[in-house]
């Protein structure tokens, strides 16, 4: 299952009333549901599916899927160095 993929099964939990195509569009003040208690549960899920820990400074990049696909990309490149 490709990165992409996994990052929308986590949109998904925390989404699930949202399609594809909306959670791809997902981003914080465009998407009513997308609160403070979302910012968290997406914070974990992402933590615990790509096995990365997300550091405070790093949540400026928990406002949109295609910032948080772009940061989790970034830590799978990380730790393949």
């Amino acid at each position: 299952m490709g990165t992409e993929t996994r990052l929308l099964n986590c949109f998904s939990a925390v989404f699930p009333d949202a399609g594809e195509d909306e959670l791809r569009r997902a981003a914080m003040g465009a998407t009513e549901s997308w609160d403070s208690m979302a910012s968290v549960t997406l914070v974990s899920l992402v933590e615990e599916e790509f096995g990365v820990q997300v550091a405070p400074d790093d949540l400026e990049h928990f406002v949109s899927f295609r910032q948080v696909l772009g940061y989790v990309e970034g830590a799978a490149e990380k730790s393949a160095l």
